[in-house]
């Protein structure tokens, strides 16, 4: 019972994302796009569960990339936009925002060697 009522409330914010950006490239509004999104993700996560088989891997990924973005590419990101006067906080804000960039490819390689 948690699984069925749980995807909805989980692919909703995703499903909602992918419609926002591919409107940002090319403006249409209907239900053809939205069955092909949804379908599209429920045929990708279905592919993801018959392949992988061990969890740990997706959470590791899931991991390395979430914890990265909030911790480090989000905050300089933010700052970065938000500063625009050149001042020594928004050059660490922006080494943050390297670093996070550098972080993330890295713990997704050692992830899978």
């Amino acid at each position: 019972m948690l699984a069925v009522f749980s995807y909805p409330l989980q692919i909703h914010p995703s499903r909602a994302s992918a419609l926002a950006l591919m409107n940002l490239v090319r403006p249409s509004e209907g239900a053809h796009r939205w069955a092909a999104v949804t379908l599209l993700e429920l045929v990708g996560s279905l592919l993801i569960a018959i392949t992988v088989m061990d969890l740990g891997k997706i959470l590791g990924v899931v991991g390395a990339t979430g914890s990265t973005m909030v911790s480090y590419i989000l905050p300089g990101i933010v700052y970065v936009q938000t500063f625009r006067d050149f001042h020594l906080r928004r050059s660490l804000a922006l080494g943050q925002l390297i670093l996070g960039c550098i972080i993330m490819p890295v713990c997704l390689v050692l992830l899978f060697l």
